[in-house]
């Protein structure tokens, strides 16, 4: 359906912000959330999401090759990526999060709606100590960016899980009801033939 093409795009997101590997991610996540948007209108509104970060994407490389070079360089340039990309990140985890809790409760996942709710709990809750911490506030300063890095890592895992899960539960269940309509089709068709044959043979 798709699931399988974001988890695969989205595990190569660990690696974000040490080689740039976001652009090769999002595309694979792209052409997962094409495959979902017929099932369910907010994996359309997640698809959407996803442009911006391309661009942004292609900006950062460019912007690490420019750095590479000693052309732009400072830690104001830095910061201003670095707020840029959790600008265009936000809306791709609520619309990713609402679809997958969406389309898990349409068909009564109840595990699936759960660990959506947790990843919109901990988008809102990275977001909220990632402002904390570009404050800068000197008696927190310390805490709080080792509590953003946790959290990203925490929010990194809960997308794989919520996403995953769907994978193996959505996915699976669709597959068996392809099956399951593939052997009453057969068995309609060989019910048919063998009643023609019992015909000729009367």
């Amino acid at each position: 359906m798709g699931f399988g093409l974001i988890c695969a795009g989205y595990s190569t997101l660990i690696f974000l912000r040490l080689v740039p590997v976001e652009i090769i991610g999002f595309f694979f996540i792209l052409k997962g959330l094409k495959k979902l948007s017929p099932f369910n209108r907010y994996f359309q509104y997640a698809k959407m999401s996803v442009y911006p970060i391309l661009l942004f994407s292609l900006a950062d490389v460019v912007f690490r090759i420019l750095n590479f070079y000693k052309i732009a360089t400072g830690d104001f340039v830095v910061d201003i990526f670095t707020y840029m990309h959790r600008l265009v990140l936000l809306p791709f985890y609520i619309t990713l999060f609402y679809a997958l809790r969406t389309i898990s409760d349409s068909l009564g996942f109840t595990k699936g709606v759960k660990r959506a709710t947790l990843g919109l709990s901990s988008v809102l809750v990275y977001y909220l100590v990632f402002v904390i911490a570009k404050l800068d506030i000197a008696s927190i300063s310390q805490y709080m960016k080792a509590a953003e890095t946790v959290l990203y890592l925490v929010l990194f895992f809960v997308t794989e899980l919520a996403v995953g899960c769907c994978f193996r539960a959505i996915t699976t269940d669709e597959a068996e009801q392809k099956e399951e309509e593939k052997l009453q089709k057969f068995e309609q068709t060989f019910g048919k033939n063998r009643g023609k044959g019992t015909k000729k043979k009367k």
